[in-house]
């Protein structure tokens, strides 16, 4: 008679638990059904772009590399040579 007492226990706790596992997933399915648009959404959608395409060159090897090479002499080419 006590096994069968603790048998029915056994089972009272497993069914809670997976009411509350099939409640937790209902609820979870529910909440991603009924998105709503939040601040961030509508901040994120206004923003525009400022540059506008106009970004500025970054490509090295058409820009000059060394803007400072023909004001100034190494003086240690000539040691070198």
């Amino acid at each position: 008679m006590h096994q069968k007492g603790i048998a029915q226990i056994h089972f009272i706790v497993l069914l809670i638990i997976v009411i509350v596992i099939v409640g937790g997933v209902g609820f979870w399915w529910w909440r991603g059904s009924t998105t709503t648009s939040t601040l961030g959404s509508q901040i994120y959608k206004g923003v525009q772009n400022p540059i506008k395409g106009e970004i500025p060159e970054t490509y090295s090897f058409t820009i000059k590399a060394n803007p400072f090479k023909n004001i100034y002499p190494n003086p240690f080419d000539r040691i070198s040579k």
